[in-house]
């Protein structure tokens, strides 16, 4: 039962233009679904936010969805709406987390994103969530769609997680940041399906040194990225196979955050079919698992497993 405890709301955004929003709901369930919907528009309104919605069948579908919008249109802020409830199987725990690692990348890669998908336990506490006149969490996350642009455009800038913007240029640097975006496309490619060419394309296009209103992205190392994404792709079953010996035997690679399980892929294309030192590679992508997970655990394990992966497939390098 959802308490009463009162929590503090960022005050609403101001813009000096208009500003467009996209809200992508997945009406699985359509009751809650629309009172979700109902609470941002009317605190989008507020804003003077002109706004779209979208539907998709599913809560894993959302991420794509705005990934999609985010490449081909013009919106300056997203509201993934949708409801899921714990069932009988483990699908539940699948579906929260993918979608909320799909969400959280997308927003390190700068896009404005406010994440209201209720993951509960019953119907009845979905209800309370979603209700306007109740918890009303549809306008509540309109603050991580609009509240970031308002911040930015207040510090004329965006200061990203990774600090791309401000790494220096040179060889290593590049290489290291080919590493991310090898990192972002492999992920990118397992959740929307895109093509080796079609990923890497676009990333050499509008990431690779690009500058926007919003900032800089840094440049990077096209050819050790192609070769990273290419590799990973040519050599995924071995690496999969290398990464699931250096699981535990109840956790096989299907199951792990996609974010590390991209990571995995792009570490053993460097093991298994490139020139790199291991050792050298090791400490780059336990750097990228930093980048995408500054508060967790993940390092640790992540260093764990590349060691192992390592060892198997150099073993003359140690």
């Amino acid at each position: 039962m959802a308490t009463a405890e009162t929590h503090h709301t960022l005050a609403l955004p101001g813009f000096d233009k208009p500003v467009r929003l996209l809200i992508v709901v997945a009406p699985y369930y359509r009751d809650i679904a629309d009172h979700l919907i109902a609470g941002a528009r009317a605190v989008a309104a507020q804003c003077k936010a002109e706004v779209e919605v979208v539907e998709v069948p599913g809560a894993l579908e959302v991420p794509s969805a705005i990934a999609m919008a985010e490449r081909l249109a013009d919106y300056d802020g997203y509201v993934a709406l949708g409801c899921v409830i714990r069932g009988e199987t483990t699908h539940y725990d699948t579906v929260c987390n993918d979608s909320s690692r799909a969400l959280s990348l997308l927003g390190l890669q700068g896009a404005c994103i406010g994440n209201g998908i209720l993951t509960v336990e019953n119907r009845a506490q979905a209800e309370v969530r979603a209700d306007p006149n109740g918890q009303n969490k549809g306008g509540g996350r309109r603050c991580g769609g609009l509240a970031p642009r308002g911040a930015f455009a207040q510090m004329g800038r965006i200061d990203k997680g990774y600090r791309l913007s401000r790494m220096k240029t040179d060889k290593r640097q590049m290489k290291s940041a080919a590493r991310l975006y090898a990192v972002q496309a492999l992920f990118q490619m397992e959740s929307s399906g895109q093509t080796v060419e079609a990923v890497t394309g676009e990333f050499e296009t509008h990431r690779f040194g690009a500058t926007y209103e919003e900032g800089e992205f840094a440049d990077g190392n096209p050819d050790h990225f192609r070769a990273v994404v290419s590799e990973a792709v040519n050599w995924q079953a071995k690496i999969d196979q290398m990464t699931d010996r250096a699981l535990v035997a109840t956790w096989p690679i299907d199951r792990i955050d996609p974010v590390l399980r991209a990571l995995f892929r792009a570490a053993g294309a460097e093991f298994v079919a490139m020139d790199t030192p291991p050792k050298v590679a090791i400490t780059e992508y336990v750097d990228v698992a930093k980048a995408f997970f500054p508060d967790g655990k993940e390092a640790k394990f992540v260093n764990a497993v590349l060691d192992h992966m390592a060892r198997e497939a150099k073993p003359d390098a140690f």
